[in-house]
């Protein structure tokens, strides 16, 4: 999959945060059939959108407990950053960078300390040219760290949120300069809402 594949695209990027419900992912769904959009699962929303594109996950760890179940359900791309993961599983691989905001070597991304981070950098070097965050919580809304609850294979479960949303910011900024427009339609965000504009998902699909 080539970066020009998406060239000019809406790509959404669904994450697992509490906030996320069924009724948003059913209404990606409509809007993908439209083709109005392209969309990036992430870790475990293979199950809750089967139908997507790509799945990307990080962790050598994801992939070696949740392989079978994604062969299984998922018939899309599958994507990582992990060398062990990609040779073990037959994975595509993305090269790891190793700075902050938008890594700009082709085939390069930032990692930014989690995959929702590393799937809006891979969206937009495929280039999209607006990428609607979903499910991005980075938080434990209503005592939760994800809308399936915790990860039942031993996995963490959301540890770092304080560390990973200040690497966002000088993300956005990047793709900001780049013209890529970055959008949160997360319903419930600990991510500020001066860095990147918040617009419910019913008014952009």
């Amino acid at each position: 999959m080539s970066a020009l594949e998406w060239r000019g695209a809406v790509v959404v990027c669904i994450a697992s945060g509490p906030s996320l419900s069924p009724e948003d992912v059913a209404l990606v769904d409509a809007a993908r059939v439209a083709h109005k959009c392209r969309v990036m699962a992430v870790n475990r929303e293979f199950e809750s959108a089967p139908w997507a594109d790509v799945l990307y996950a990080a962790d050598y760890h994801f992939w070696q407990a949740y392989i079978d179940e994604v062969r299984a359900k998922f018939c899309g791309a599958l994507w990582t950053i992990d060398k062990r993961a990609a040779h073990q599983f037959k994975l595509n691989l993305v090269a790891r960078g190793r700075g902050e905001g938008y890594a700009t070597e082709l085939g390069t991304i930032n990692t930014g300390g989690n995959s929702g981070y590393q799937a809006i950098h891979l969206a937009a070097q495929w280039g999209a040219a607006r990428v609607i965050m979903l499910g991005y919580d980075m938080q434990r809304t209503d005592g939760k760290e994800h809308h399936y609850g915790k990860h039942k294979k031993g996995l963490p479960n959301g540890a770092g949120f304080k560390s990973w949303i200040p690497r966002f910011k000088p993300l956005f900024r990047d793709l900001r300069l780049r013209g890529v427009e970055v959008i949160n339609a997360t319903r419930v965000t600990a991510i500020p809402e001066d860095w990147i504009p918040r617009v419910p998902l019913e008014e952009l699909l």
